[in-house]
């Protein structure tokens, strides 16, 4: 498999992001707490829809604080044998 593109929307500390994934290495790099992890995370739920133990609303950006989003949601196109997928998850 392929990961072509992953989208996450209101996830850790993820507003809105897209991450274009067109090379054969891919290395994701920031400061601590800047979401990093978050990411994989995102991409480990799209993938088989374990949440690690955690709630969901755990994940969700500033879940039940004013102004606080309610649902998070993560997109990921792929490849795999020659044929195209995506896969589209809401929490």
């Amino acid at each position: 498999m392929i990961i072509k593109k992953l989208h996450v929307k209101n996830w850790g500390p993820h507003k809105e992001q897209d991450l274009i994934l067109d090379g054969s290495v891919v290395g994701i790099v920031g400061s601590n707490g800047a979401g990093k992890s978050n990411l994989l995370q995102a991409l480990d739920y799209a993938l088989t829809g374990n949440l690690n133990k955690r709630t969901g609303q755990s994940y969700i950006r500033n879940y039940g604080t004013e102004g606080g989003a309610t649902k998070a949601s993560v997109y990921v196109e792929f490849y795999t044998h020659g044929k195209h997928g995506d896969i589209y998850r809401e929490i």
